[in-house]
C-alpha cells in the first residue's frame, strides 16, 4: 500500500515525496499518515504498517553518519539501530532464523546518498539517481525513468499522480520534503 518517491537532483540534493492514505482495518483512511520526514541528517519516506512508520520517525535512535564509507556505515550500525528499534517495539519477526520487519524505507543521506532498507534488513544504494517503494512503486518508477528532464519535485509529483491514477492504493495529498 502507499506510494514514496525519491530523486538525487544534480547538486547532491534529495528530494522525497509520499501519498498520505492508511489502512485502517478494511478501511482506507487519507489521514494525515506522513511518509516522508526529516530525522537529524536524514531524509525518511518509509511504507508499511503505521507504526513502523512511527518507529522509523520517533523511536529508533538514529546514528549520526561516520567517516569513511558511508556504504558500510549504512549496513551495519544504521540498519542495527532500526533492528533494535523494530525489536524493541515488538515489530521484528524472526522465522527458522531469518529477522525481518513488515515495512520498508527510503533513507537520504546529506550529501547526496539514497539507500533503500528492505524489510528483511538489508541495504541498498539507488545509483540510478532515483527509487520508489510501495504499491505504487512501478508506475511511479516508470514517471521516474521518464521524466529526467523535468525538476525533482515535479518529477516526484508526477510519479505520484501516476501512481494515485493506475492503482487503489495511493491517494492525495502528497507531502514532499528535501535536504542537502
Amino acid at each position: 500500500m502507499s506510494c514514496v518517491a525519491a530523486v538525487v537532483d544534480e547538486h547532491k540534493r534529495i528530494w522525497m515525496g509520499g501519498d498520505s492514505l492508511v489502512a485502517s482495518g478494511s478501511e482506507l483512511l487519507p489521514v494525515d499518515g506522513r511518509k516522508v520526514f526529516i530525522r537529524g541528517p536524514y531524509l525518511i519516506g518509509a511504507v508499511g504498517p503505521c507504526r513502523f512508520r512511527q518507529i522509523m520517525r520517533f523511536t529508533a535512535a538514529l546514528p549520526e553518519p561516520e567517516e569513511g564509507c558511508i556504504f558500510e556505515f549504512m549496513a551495519t550500525k544504521f540498519t542495527e539501530a532500526v533492528r533494535s528499534a523494530a525489536r524493541s517495539a515488538g515489530h521484528a519477526t524472526n522465522e527458522q532464523g531469518r529477522e525481518s520487519m513488515n515495512g520498508c524505507a527510503l533513507v537520504g543521506v546529506r550529501g547526496g546518498r539514497l539507500f533503500l532498507l528492505n524489510s528483511d534488513f538489508t541495504i541498498h544504494e539507488a545509483e540510478a539517481g532515483y527509487v520508489a517503494i510501495g504499491g505504487g512503486r512501478a508506475h511511479a518508477l516508470a514517471v521516474l525513468y521518464d521524466r529526467a528532464d523535468f525538476a525533482p519535485k515535479v518529477r516526484i509529483e508526477r510519479a505520484l499522480k501516476a501512481a494515485q491514477f493506475l492503482g487503489s492504493t495511493v491517494r492525495e495529498p502528497f507531502y514532499f520534503e528535501s535536504i542537502r
